[in-house]
């Protein structure tokens, strides 16, 4: 059986950095929906991409010795995933992101068919 793999390619812009940087600055980053792999692999390697993606971009932008840089990243995390999420279409994962973004909210129900 073959494996079935769902690239995202989204072009964002740079918000949370682009202060330091030039207006207009974007990049294009690509997620891997894995339709194999549990909601909680893709959303872990969506996660790490993200990760990766906003600490490269906050050493391009911006000066090490500014303490302002960790929000800034994990606010580039947030929106890169966020994006990736939505872009899958899949309520599963939508599900799972919104609840992991406000835990204290109450669980989304998700209609099942009969």
């Amino acid at each position: 059986m073959t494996r079935f793999t769902k690239t995202l390619t989204t072009a964002i812009a740079f918000i949370g950095l682009a202060s330091n940087a030039h207006a207009g600055d974007t990049y294009r980053v690509s997620f891997n929906f894995d339709g194999k792999a549990s909601i909680e692999t893709n959303y872990a390697n969506f996660e790490t991409k993200a990760k990766k993606v906003c600490r490269d971009q906050a050493r391009k932008t911006t000066h090490r010795s500014l303490g302002h840089t960790e929000p800034l990243k994990r606010a580039c995390q947030q929106e890169l995933v966020t994006k990736a999420v939505a872009a899958t279409k899949n309520i599963v994962l939508i599900a799972y992101h919104n609840e992991k973004l406000n835990p204290d909210a109450a669980p989304t129900k998700l209609a099942s068919a009969k």
